[in-house]
């Protein structure tokens, strides 16, 4: 067989590479093979696009290494939750705060201080029999005429009429306080009133509270 032909043959049979690296000259070394394309960032297209007013804006997560979705935004009430939450830690803050003022420094402290705790639902109630004990009474208009009283009593309710003779102290809250000139106070009174009408009370111990009309 005539020796074009052979050679014909055997280059027919080679790679493109091959081919090339056979018409290198001697001692040069052929270049390496091209990385194989995992991605044609051809077909991404671009990150940004132009709107009709030739602004450029976003496209969209467009970028080879984002492999995972877009972050979309959280739906619910968001910012008005949390909103809702500090109104609701704020007032349950100014409640206990409410009930402390009023345990401690108000008529209140009497039941944490162990007085016994009378409630008189009559709309008008009088109290004639004296107390066993350190009472607490809680009612609407109330007159209290018990000739003599040796425990301590605290009274709250809308009017109070009070007469008699107290040997230990005395606490009254209302709206109004009418202090007979039978009511003889031993110990300490302390009224909490916006009107106070001393009729001719005794006082020995003393004078605490607050009277806004006296």
């Amino acid at each position: 067989m005539p020796d074009f032909m052979s050679d014909s043959s055997d280059d027919s049979s080679k790679s493109p590479e091959d081919r090339k690296t056979d018409e290198l000259p001697e001692g040069i070394k052929a270049p390496p093979p091209p990385d194989p394309d995992l991605l044609d960032q051809s077909t991404l297209g671009p990150t940004y696009t132009r709107d009709p007013d030739g602004r450029r804006t976003k496209k969209g997560r467009s970028h080879p290494t984002d492999p995972y979705e877009p972050i979309k935004k959280r739906s619910g009430c968001s910012g008005f939750c949390g909103c809702l939450s500090g109104i609701g830690i704020i007032v349950a803050a100014v409640f206990i705060t409410l009930i402390v003022v009023v345990s401690c420094f108000g008529p209140g402290k009497y039941a944490f201080a162990g007085y016994k705790v009378v409630v008189l639902n009559e709309a008008e109630a009088t109290i004639t029999e004296p107390p066993t004990e350190a009472t607490w009474f809680i009612g609407k208009k109330i007159t209290y005429s018990v000739p003599e009283t040796r425990f301590p009593v605290a009274i709250s309710g809308v009017v109070i009429t009070i007469g008699g003779q107290f040997y230990q102290a005395v606490s009254l809250s209302a709206n109004k306080v009418n202090g007979k000139p039978t009511a003889y106070f031993n110990r300490d009174l302390e009224i909490y009133a916006n009107i106070f009408n001393d009729e001719g009370i005794t006082l020995k111990g003393n004078l605490t509270g607050r009277v806004i009309e006296p």
